[in-house]
């Protein structure tokens, strides 16, 4: 399902030899009766051998370092400048984003591991029904899911378009 929603984005991870995953464990919980919570998630996740849990202000340290040491090697700068995105890319997959309004002049860099949960809505006061919006690269969209035998499963993707 979400391959074809976001195919290159993922075929472009899954061909990175990078040994970590960054995941946010913070997400944004509505239940039935309308209550907003924000949760922290830490558990296994398939296919993910070494996940790093870092909220948005650890990745927001992160953001700081780049601004501060140096992401992308110019004319201007010395030799002994620090490419430091360049080299974290061995470990994590990094993405620097373009566009959009930059806070004081912070690069504005993804460090998250595709796909993103930004929040999730539970539909029913039992909790197994729910929809989770995600972000994968540029696209996002809705996954409506269904609890079975205590397993979540996907079953469609809706809303689907550019972020």
């Amino acid at each position: 399902m979400l391959n074809r929603f976001a195919g290159n984005t993922f075929a472009t991870q899954r061909r990175s030899p990078v040994p970590f995953a960054i995941v946010n464990p913070d997400v944004s919980v509505k239940l039935s009766t309308a209550q907003i919570t924000r949760q922290s998630v830490y558990q296994t996740l398939p296919n993910v051998d070494r996940p790093l849990f870092l909220n948005s202000e650890q990745q927001g340290i992160l953001t700081a370092i780049v601004a501060t040491l140096g992401s992308n090697p110019r004319p201007d700068r010395t030799a002994s400048s620090i490419d430091i995105l360049n080299l974290w890319k061995k470990f994590f997959l990094t993405e620097r984003r373009v566009g959009g309004v930059v806070v004081d002049n912070y690069p504005r860099i993804a460090f998250e591991t595709f796909p993103i949960i930004t929040d999730i809505e539970f539909l029913d006061a039992k909790r197994s029904k729910a929809v989770a919006r995600i972000v994968v690269g540029s696209q996002e969209g809705t996954i409506v899911l269904e609890k079975e035998a205590g397993l979540w499963t996907a079953r469609r993707l809706v809303n689907n378009g550019i972020a």
